[in-house]
C-alpha cells in the first residue's frame, strides 16, 4: 500500500501564510492567493506510486503540487509530467464530471489538497487565480 500523511495547515489569521506554501510556491501564487490556501488547504505528504486521482472516476480534491513530481495519463499514455506549481484535478471539480486522467506521483511528493468547497472558495477569494485556472482548463479541453 502506498502511504501518505496529512499534515494541516489551516490558520485563523487572515494573511497568515504558511512557510511551506510559501517556500515552495511563492515565484507562481501571490502573497494573497497563498495566504487564502493555507486558510483553506491542507498539506500532505505521499510516496512516489501514490494516485491522486484516477481516469474516469469521480473528483472530490484538487491539488497542488508542492515538491515532487507526478505523471499524468490518459488511455494508459502518459500525456504530462508534471512539478511544483501544478494544479490538478480541477477540471472534474469545475466541470462536475468524472476525472479525464490519472494522476500518479512518480517521486514522493507535498501536495496542498483542496476540497471542491474548499476550491471554490479558494477561487471566489482570489479572482486572479480563477482566471487563470479557468483559462488553463480551457485549453485542456480543446487537448482532449
Amino acid at each position: 500500500m502506498i502511504g501518505q500523511t496529512i499534515i494541516t495547515f489551516r490558520s485563523k489569521k487572515a494573511n497568515q501564510v504558511d512557510p511551506d506554501l510559501d517556500e515552495s510556491l511563492s515565484g507562481v501564487f501571490s502573497e494573497h492567493e497563498l495566504a487564502a490556501m493555507t486558510r483553506l488547504g491542507a498539506i500532505m505528504a505521499v510516496e512516489a506510486g501514490w494516485i491522486g486521482g484516477r481516469e474516469g472516476e469521480p473528483g472530490h480534491e484538487v491539488f497542488v503540487i508542492l515538491e515532487g513530481d507526478a505523471a499524468v495519463s490518459r488511455n494508459g499514455e502518459v500525456i504530462a509530467d508534471i512539478g511544483p506549481g501544478a494544479v490538478v484535478g480541477e477540471m472534474s471539480i469545475l466541470d462536475n464530471a468524472p476525472r479525464n486522467a490519472t494522476l500518479e506521483a512518480t517521486t514522493a511528493m507535498r501536495v496542498a489538497v483542496f476540497s471542491a468547497r474548499e476550491f471554490s472558495d479558494l477561487l471566489a477569494q482570489c479572482p486572479r487565480l480563477d482566471a487563470e485556472i479557468r483559462r488553463v482548463a480551457d485549453e485542456r479541453r480543446t487537448e482532449s
